[in-house]
């Protein structure tokens, strides 16, 4: 329904003006309005955080010049400059609940949380932590409680009626760093960390011994404990809670974006568990099928043999996405059918994962779901394009739509068995492939592939390299542990810095938000996982983004020593911000969304060129925030990476990847 009518109704219905805002504030329309519409100009370094206090009428911020300033929500002005005592950058800062809005926590480089009260200036006794204090966290549930995340691989609990600090959990033995950390407001009783590693542990404060639940996708559960935490990039950079708190929103980095579900196990599938079902030849499937080939069992099929009005329609979308293969635009295809996927599943009430362990599933459809074979043939089609884009994390997403496409088709499709086979390969996973392969030739005896020849040789290959080479295996061992994402967003870059943030957006969290080291804000639609909307927020790194709680505003910061405002305006809003909108409506980036996700996802250095030729911020400030790595120290020391800054003069760019 369109936004005009949704006003109209709200008027011959009176609907509770809360649920109208709620359903209303995100509408497309308003979406497609938001522009640049100020810039706020204060500090002298990068603003490493922001956030909102509970009623978004105030706006407080954190940076290296070591300054904590709060702005005017709806304008942006400058109310309160404080000068700390921090003596490096500033990672975190926050509103104390309950406090009028008058007491400030933040976290620095130098290992201190710091309580301020703003109208005297005063500080409480700083905590003194490990290492570098990345990310504090709060809660309205308990006013009196806050926590930090620290590099020394402790999480800490402060109460503001006591001068203890509880160490609720210790992973230092382990050698993990914590990143950041998120507090679920509905069940504040669970904490999610992020670590220096893409698993993501959630823990009951009650009984923090171990993790309840861990978190990780499906393509990296391949690896164990140790060979994962080895690749260099691991890590996640940020976490948080969705309004429901039944599903969280992880920044992976030199990876993607993910929303797992963590009270419902069958929200996210075992694409392990899915595969093994597929390729289950036990006596019992077998019996079944026995059965009936000969009558004595009824069989009710997933698919209707009917043709739906939709299947024409998919037909179409399919075409067109094949053009778009044809000419490597991979990702408008995959869009394509995500929204043809997204439109049929809401209209026909389907399940989005079909229940793929039971395998009297398949023989009588007990879900009493049905779906046509066209759609069947877009999950087919979306999953080719995976396959064929290979950004990280694509591989397993083929096998995903695959495996469902199969599961809704009876298992009849050679050229999707085809498609499982080959990401099977991919992976390098012999036992799994070889499986595979000797099924496809048993129930596909007379529809051998092209191909097929090439893939059998690259198994035998795999088969031989074996016995010499040790790789990672995927077994039910390696997964059962972990629960895997329920959706996923990619284009973003998160390479260059250790405090990227995503997070959710919309009335009912129906998007998410997410800055890019190439400057970029991303508004994906969680549907379809489409970029909606994409600006030039920084002229380096979007590490920020943090959502009005009340207003479709989004305020980001970076390495620019500004925040950003941007919300729905008219299109010459920039004649009446002409002070404060440098760029514009060359901000506006949508046009080029495509272009700019292929870019990020190159494994090539070419972001990293492209910023040093245009970033206003110079070669040095460049060098010096540790794109290139370790080895790249500029300069007399201006980076310290322990936090240990003897003061002296404001530190250098401390957010980069550790």
């Amino acid at each position: 329904m369109g936004l005009v009518k949704n006003v109209r109704y709200r008027e011959i219905v009176n609907e509770n003006p809360v649920k109208f805002k709620r359903n209303n504030i995100s509408h497309r329309q308003f979406v497609e309005a938001i522009r640049h519409s100020r810039t706020l100009q204060g500090h002298d370094g990068c603003v490493n955080t922001i956030s909102w206090n509970h009623s978004g009428t105030l706006l407080i911020s954190g940076s290296d010049d070591r300054n904590i300033m709060v702005w005017d929500g709806n304008d942006g002005h400058l109310l309160h400059r404080m000068a700390t005592e921090h003596m490096n950058n500033i990672f975190s800062v926050l509103f104390v609940p309950d406090t009028s809005d008058r007491q400030v926590i933040s976290a620095s480089a130098d290992r201190q949380v710091l309580l301020h009260d703003l109208d005297h200036q005063n500080i409480s006794n700083p905590v003194q932590n490990g290492l570098r204090v990345k990310r504090l966290a709060v809660t309205q549930a308990l006013p009196k409680l806050f926590w930090s995340a620290s590099e020394d691989g402790v999480l800490r609990q402060y109460d503001l009626r006591m001068k203890e600090v509880e160490k609720l959990v210790e992973l230092s033995s382990q050698s993990y760093q914590m990143k950041s950390l998120a507090v679920n407001d509905q069940y504040p009783e669970l904490i999610a960390i992020a670590l220096n590693d893409y698993m993501v542990p959630i823990y009951d404060r009650r009984n923090t011994k171990s993790p309840m639940l861990r978190l990780l996708p499906g393509h990296l559960s391949i690896y164990s404990d140790e060979e994962r935490r080895a690749l260099r990039t691991a890590l996640v950079t940020h976490v948080a809670f969705n309004s429901r708190g039944n599903e969280i929103v992880a920044n992976l980095g030199s990876d993607n974006i993910y929303i797992y579900n963590i009270m419902d196990s069958k929200a996210a599938p075992s694409v392990l568990g899915a595969l093994r079902t597929y390729l289950d030849e036990s006596d019992e499937f077998m019996e079944m099928e026995a059965e009936l080939s000969s009558g004595r069992m009824e069989y009710e099929p997933l698919v209707k043999e009917t043709r739906s009005p939709r299947d024409s329609l998919f037909k179409e979308i399919r075409k067109l996405a094949k053009n778009y293969v044809k000419k490597k635009e991979y990702t408008k295809a995959i869009d394509l059918c995500s929204s043809a996927i997204y439109v049929y599943t809401k209209e026909n009430r389907l399940p989005r994962f079909p229940d793929p362990y039971d395998p009297y599933e398949y023989i009588h459809n007990k879900s009493n779901a049905y779906y046509t074979s066209g759609f069947s043939r877009i999950l087919a089609q979306r999953g080719l394009c995976y396959f064929e884009r290979q950004w990280e994390g694509d591989t397993v997403a083929a096998m995903r739509d695959s495996l469902q496409s199969l599961h809704v088709n009876g298992r009849s499709n050679k050229d999707v068995h085809y498609l499982l086979l080959r990401t099977l390969v991919k992976m390098k996973q012999t036992e799994l492939a070889t499986t595979c392969y000797d099924l496809y030739i048993k129930r596909f005896p007379d529809g051998i592939m092209n191909g097929l020849n090439d893939l059998k040789k690259q198994l035998e290959q795999l088969q031989a390299d074996e016995k010499s080479d040790s790789r990672p295996t995927w077994n039910t061992g390696s997964t059962i542990k972990f629960r895997d994402y329920v959706d996923r967003f990619c284009g973003s870059s998160n390479i260059n810095t250790d405090i990227k943030e995503a997070n959710w957006f919309g009335g009912h969290d129906e998007m998410v938000v997410g800055g890019s080291d190439c400057g970029s804000l991303f508004i994906w639609e969680r549907a379809t996982g489409k970029v909606l909307r994409l600006f030039k927020a920084d002229e380096y790194s979007v590490n920020t983004v943090q959502c009005h709680p009340n207003r479709l505003l989004i305020a980001t910061s970076g390495i620019d020593n500004v925040i950003r405002f941007w919300e729905p305006g008219l299109q010459d809003q920039t004649s009446v911000y002409a002070s404060d909108t440098e760029y514009g409506e060359k901000r506006d980036l949508t046009g080029k969304i495509y272009e700019k996700m292929q870019i990020n996802n190159q494994p090539t250095h070419h972001l990293i060129w492209e910023n040093l030729l245009h970033a206003r911020a110079g070669i040095e400030q460049i060098l010096s925030s540790g794109i290139f790595g370790e080895e790249f120290e500029f300069g007399g020391g201006g980076n310290d990476p322990e936090g240990e800054g003897d003061g002296a003069s404001p530190p250098g760019i401390a957010c980069r990847t550790m």
